[in-house]
């Protein structure tokens, strides 16, 4: 929601990941904040067994 940095509610399913054409990316949905990003990044990693995305720490500007 709103609250997430995307207008509408919404779903990212990591658990099943699939590649698509980046032309099939039509439209912006919105923009993730931070530590949302950070959660997916995590999903992302377990998913493929990733340990470095799985550790991910936020990153901390400056």
């Amino acid at each position: 929601d709103k609250a997430d940095g995307v207008p509408k509610r919404c779903v990212a399913n990591c658990d099943h990941l699939r590649t698509v054409s980046r032309s099939a990316l039509v439209k912006r949905l919105g923009v993730l904040k931070p530590d949302r990003i950070m959660e997916v990044k995590r999903a992302v990693g377990f998913a493929l067994r990733w340990e470095e995305l799985i550790h991910v720490q936020r990153e901390v500007p400056g």
